[in-house]
């Protein structure tokens, strides 16, 4: 009889083993439901993959923005840090021509 208990306590530990596996499952599908309209809704996107292709785009872009704007930074600095004198020197040179 101990046997068929114990048997029988086994029988309802995977039981209950099994129930909260099925609601930590449906738990994870309701996630990934709620995930996935999150990219369709928020990226025009239906997958994994295509969010992960729009993501590399992005990521292009901005690197070639930021490359852009370092540029305009640096002609910007050195309008900056240029010597007004010279600048004179320079128009009054043009003058000198007319």
């Amino acid at each position: 009889m101990a046997s068929s208990a114990k048997l029988a306590q086994q029988l309802i530990t995977l039981k209950e083993t099994l129930e909260a596996k099925k609601a930590k499952r449906a738990e994870l599908q309701g996630e990934l439901k709620s995930l996935t309209k999150q990219l369709q809704t928020g990226f025009g996107v239906e997958t994994i993959e295509e969010a992960e292709k729009q993501l590399k785009e992005s990521k292009e872009r901005l690197e070639k923005l930021n490359e852009s704007i370092e540029v305009q930074l640096t002609k910007v600095t050195a309008i900056l840090n240029a010597d007004p004198e010279e600048e004179d020197l320079d128009d009054d040179e043009d003058d000198d021509d007319e």
